[in-house]
This record gives C-alpha cells, sequence and structure tokens, in this order.
C-alpha cells in the first residue's frame, strides 16, 4: 500500500510516498503553503510635538497635565517620557507703584528717578486722558464712564499700562496714580502679572 506523509516545514510542505518495505523515495515536492497575510507591523510613536495658539494656551495647559497622566497609563506606554522644550527666558519689565495723596510730590520724585536711574515713567491718569481724548472705541468707553460718575474699570486701565509699556520697549517703569486699592492691584495681577515684576 502506498502512504501519504505530509510534514510542515516553516511555510513549505514536503510530500514523499513510501512504497513497500524498501521506503525508496519515489518524490518529494516543494510548494509554497497559499501565502498568508503578512502581519501588520506594529507601529511606534516616537515623538509627538505639540503647538498651540496662543488664543486657548491657557486652557490647553490647564488640562494638557491629566491628559498626559492618563495616557502614560496605558499599556505599552512604559517608559515613556514627557519632554518639554526649553522656551528662552523673556525678561520681565521691573514695575515700581509710585503712590501717595495729590500732593505729596509723586511727580517730582518720579522725575528724578528718570533722570537719575532710566526708568521710564507711566501715569495712570494722563494715559486715560490721552486715550479718552483719541477719540477711540476705547477712549468712548472711558468717556462714558466719566460722564456717568463711575469708576474706568480696572481692566480698561491695566491695559493702557501694559500698552504703553510694550510700545515703549523698556525694561524699567514707574507708574504713579495706580494701583488705588486692594481691587486695582488685583487686576494688574490677572491681567498683567504674567508680563510684568510689580514692585
Amino acid at each position: 500500500p502506498t502512504m501519504l506523509m505530509l510534514r510542515s516545514v516553516g511555510r513549505m510542505r514536503v510530500a514523499a510516498a513510501a512504497a513497500g518495505a524498501g521506503a525508496a523515495l519515489c518524490s518529494v515536492a516543494a510548494s509554497r503553503a497559499q501565502a498568508a497575510e503578512p502581519p501588520t507591523r506594529k507601529r511606534a510613536v516616537h515623538e509627538v510635538t505639540l503647538r498651540v495658539a496662543q488664543g486657548v494656551e491657557g486652557d490647553f495647559n490647564h488640562w494638557l497635565p491629566t491628559y498626559l497622566k492618563q495616557l502614560l497609563e496605558l499599556p505599552g506606554m512604559l517608559g515613556a517620557k514627557v519632554l518639554r522644550p526649553k522656551l528662552a527666558q523673556v525678561e520681565k519689565p521691573a514695575v515700581v507703584f509710585v503712590l501717595g495723596g495729590p500732593g505729596a510730590g509723586k511727580g517730582t520724585q518720579c522725575a528724578k528717578i528718570v533722570d537719575d536711574f532710566g526708568y521710564v515713567h507711566l501715569s495712570a491718569g494722563d494715559l486715560l486722558r490721552a486715550e479718552r481724548a483719541s477719540g477711540s472705541a476705547q477712549g468712548q468707553i472711558i468717556s462714558e464712564y466719566i460722564k456717568d460718575g463711575k469708576i474706568v474699570p480696572v481692566e480698561v486701565t491695566v491695559k493702557l499700562l501694559v500698552d504703553a509699556m510694550a510700545s515703549n520697549g523698556g525694561k524699567r517703569f514707574l507708574i504713579d496714580g495706580f494701583p488705588r486699592n486692594t481691587n486695582n492691584m488685583s487686576g494688574w495681577e490677572t491681567v498683567a502679572g504674567g508680563g510684568a515684576g510689580g514692585g
């Protein structure tokens, strides 16, 4: 009787026919098995770079740490690290608030400090008056508050101060007439706290 043996060797099959007790090799046929689909290679993410628009940077920085923590806990993320680029250190301008009642000599002292130490003098009152006289949209808002006998919102005053500092380009500023109270100081910290060092 004829016996057929099939032996799987990798992707090759070898068929041998043996007859009788002599076990003479009659034929050896080699053929490739039907090619199986090669396994899909796993893709490895080596680096992800995120660039965020300035308008959403605050929100992004708020939820990113939690997201990264969850991401690093996923299977296969063992050993992953979060690399933060070294940001160029931007030197904050030094700001000195000059406080005192009417007639205390704030303007006189500011003039001397400007001459002797090279500070830039900014007056919150002068900036508000100049903006009001300019006829801009913000100037009209200031006029309406003053007409109604209301205090100009601290955010408006701080924005004028910050814009004046940015356009001047100086590194050391004297600000007089501001802050008038703790609410003003809180407004300064909220609006300009990240961009200027108050003194």
